[in-house]
């Protein structure tokens, strides 16, 4: 890839390095713990390789939502052309309380889903409680991700602000 690496740039690069790793990881452990689809080879994934796909799934959400943040723009930018929006400021306002909510809410997903101990710490291998509604498994996941794509999009504002008021700012070694 040509031209200057940025911080922002370089940010970009290492997750999507890190999100094809985490895939990887994803794809093979799965296929190593299916019955169904490698059941003719029966392939003993064992309690590690569980751990290890329950681990990048966790990871992968974490990653995702960086990896959204970081491009949050972009997205905006899309969904304003196909909508046909101008921008708006009350509209802005709107949806940054929106994001400040979704963010609450990943936090007490995340301490709901114990992600401190399931990213560091390892664990067994944990199911979803079945007397739990299933659409709060998937908003919690959604807001766990909205939570990451948040911070990685005002944390790359707070970033730019910073580096241009001439405060301390990450610049990555030059790489042309």
């Amino acid at each position: 890839y040509k031209g200057r690496y940025d911080f922002r740039r370089g940010l970009s690069s290492a997750m999507n390095v890190l999100l094809v790793i985490c895939m990887a990881v994803l794809c093979v452990t799965g296929l190593m713990n299916s019955r169904h689809v490698l059941g003719f080879l029966q392939p003993d994934g064992g309690m590690g390789v569980r751990q290890l796909h329950s681990a990048a799934a966790y990871w992968g959400m974490v990653f995702v939502g960086l990896h959204a943040g970081i491009h949050w723009q972009r997205v905006m930018a899309s969904l304003r052309s196909v909508a046909g929006a101008c921008p708006n400021a009350s509209r802005a306002r709107f949806l940054r309380l929106l994001a400040l909510l979704l963010a609450v809410y990943g936090v007490w997903a995340s301490m709901d889903r114990d992600m401190g101990a399931k990213l560091f710490r390892g664990f067994a291998f944990d199911f979803w409680d079945p007397d739990r509604p299933s659409l709060l498994f998937f908003t919690h996941n959604l807001a766990i991700i909205g939570l990451y794509a948040c911070c990685s999009h005002y944390g790359l504002k707070l970033h730019r602000a910073l580096a241009a008021s001439g405060g301390v700012a990450l610049r990555p070694p030059l790489i042309r």
